[in-house]
């Protein structure tokens, strides 16, 4: 099996091994998916690529994260395009709604109701801090910022997923 990786965007060669993770993972994905010969393309392109590519193959003018093309002929699997800057926009709108969506229930309820709202106080701080770091970091094209912001998001994340098992346990041991 052979995935030809064509890296359009320069903003895709700043992650480190990227290139051979996506041939591995693709690679996995082919093989567990049943194709275990063939090859395919995975093209790594900017947003002005991909909305060109939508434009003329799906006649929507705006980018997207990702376009699949089947193949044409035998041995040929087809062609993957992704776009660099809509893909960290995705990236940070998801962390954006996976962190929200624990701090809803938990700002209704004082400090005695709730166990742990002192934690919730300090993902509040990560998130105040991590959002800003990581889209400047996205807009400047700087890789410590975005860094800085992933870790204050994952660790926000983290603390969110351990006060949601607690408002859990908390809600369903004191209506019982």
């Amino acid at each position: 099996m052979t995935v030809t990786l064509l890296v359009a965007d320069p903003g895709w060669r700043r992650v480190r091994g990227l290139n051979g993770r996506l041939k591995k993972a693709a690679k996995l994905a082919l093989e567990r998916g049943g194709c275990s010969h063939g090859t395919f393309t995975l093209l790594l392109a900017d947003d002005a690529k991909l909305q060109s590519l939508n434009m003329t193959f799906r006649a929507k003018d705006k980018p997207t994260n990702v376009l699949s093309f089947p193949a044409d002929r035998e041995g040929y699997l087809g062609d993957v395009a992704m776009a660099y800057g809509v893909f960290g926009l995705v990236g940070f709108l998801a962390q954006i709604v996976v962190g929200m969506e624990a701090r809803l229930l938990p700002m209704f309820a004082s400090r005695r109701e709730m166990p742990w709202r002192y934690g919730q106080d300090l993902v509040f701080l990560l998130w105040l801090f991590g959002v800003p770091s990581l889209a400047g970091g996205l807009a400047l094209d700087r890789v410590p910022f975005v860094s800085a912001g992933a870790w204050c998001l994952l660790v926000a994340t983290i603390c969110d997923a351990f006060n949601v098992t607690r408002v859990l346990r908390h809600a369903f041991t004191t209506s019982a």
